[in-house]
């Protein structure tokens, strides 16, 4: 490999270290600390170069001729100034400064791209693994969260182990960006809504322009699918999930954003049914009419059943209300007898034992006499 590099320097007349890092075989480059000497020199050339045009600017020879006895009449506090000058212009140069959301969504594709190159060298040269989340963390760079992987497993670990959808967890950390704990869940709720319409209108205006009819709804149901297709004769094709149904009930962002990307693409859309196509949801449909009956006819035996049901409760209820013929007797107790009541009793019962003594000695004379 080492001859393989020198005689690729050679023949194109570059250093053999270019072609190692195009092989991803030679680390990255590390920027050079900057000293004074190289800060002077920098101004003076921005200083003297500044309205010149580009054929008379001064190169670094003749700087280098012309400002070394400037230089060493330099004092220290004076090199210290010129040394934060530069360091905090290289700061704003990496850095830079927002400007406009097109230049904002420029740099950070462009820093996309190295960072994917970065972390795959990374894989070839040292054999480890990465991955990474990128979200905004302010309302004006319009950016989506952004993941990447270097290869199938790490996804599969964030998956397995994580327990949680890429998708899902960008969006969930970009709304804790902006928001604390609140925005990740109102952020992740929000992307899932905005993504289910954009699905969902993007299906029924395919299926508008297609059939031509501007008022016809999409129906997602496997007996309603058919009839559409049965119907129009068209069918869709380049379905990316693995069920077919409505995007307002599937709970993946991953799954969204990727049927979305389909649509958007053209991979997944609506095209004329063929006679394969025909017979097969016409099978389809009349499956679904004898399944609607069944279903019909049970709900009729339920309703007659519950009909039923309440005439005899209700007969039941109107008996229960009917009076009793023989009304019920109440024994007071005797905390509630008064005490001139009792004493009328007892003299009730006191006449009644006389009357009885006087009828047994009247009936004891008659037997002597007789």
């Amino acid at each position: 490999m080492d001859n393989e590099i020198h005689k690729l320097a050679a023949k194109y007349n570059k250093k053999a270290r270019y072609f190692e890092e195009r092989l991803s075989l030679a680390s990255q480059k590390q920027q050079r600390a900057p000293t004074a000497y190289n800060v002077y020199m920098h101004f003076v050339a921005k200083k003297e170069n500044a309205n010149l045009p580009l054929g008379e600017q001064s190169n670094v020879v003749d700087l280098v001729r012309s400002g070394t006895k400037d230089y060493e009449a330099l004092t220290q506090e004076q090199k210290d100034e010129l040394l934060q000058a530069l360091i905090a212009y290289r700061a704003t140069k990496k850095q830079g400064r927002r400007r406009t959301t097109k230049s904002r969504s420029k740099d950070l594709s462009s820093c996309m791209k190295k960072l994917q190159q970065m972390m795959n060298d990374m894989d070839s040269r040292c054999g480890v693994s990465s991955f990474i989340f990128i979200v905004r963390n302010n309302t004006a760079t319009i950016w989506t969260p952004w993941y990447y992987g270097t290869d199938q497993s790490t996804e599969d670990f964030v998956k397995l182990a994580m327990k949680a959808d890429v998708c899902d967890i960008g969006s969930r950390y970009e709304g804790y960006m902006l928001n604390n704990l609140g925005g990740a869940a109102h952020n992740y709720k929000k992307r899932k809504g905005d993504l289910r319409d954009s699905c969902s209108n993007k299906v029924a205006e395919g299926l508008r322009l297609a059939t031509g009819q501007n008022k016809l709804h999409m129906v997602y149901t496997p007996g309603g699918y058919a009839r559409i297709v049965f119907m129009y004769g068209y069918v869709l094709r380049g379905w990316p999930l693995k069920e077919f149904k409505a995007p307002t009930t599937i709970g993946s962002i991953h799954e969204l954003q990727t049927l979305e990307l389909a649509l958007e693409a053209g991979e997944c859309r609506w095209e004329e049914a063929t006679q394969e196509d025909l017979d097969r949801y016409a099978g389809v449909q009349s499956a679904e009419g004898k399944a609607r009956a069944e279903k019909r006819a049970n709900a009729n035996k339920k309703d007659t059943a519950a009909v039923a049901g309440a005439k005899r409760k209700a007969r039941s209820k109107a008996v229960d209300k009917l009076p009793n013929k023989r009304p019920r007797r109440f024994i007071a107790s005797s905390q509630f007898v008064q005490s001139d009541d009792s004493e009328d009793d007892n003299e009730d019962d006191s006449e009644d034992f006389d009357d009885e003594e006087e009828n047994s000695e009247s009936e004891d004379e008659e037997r002597q006499q007789q």
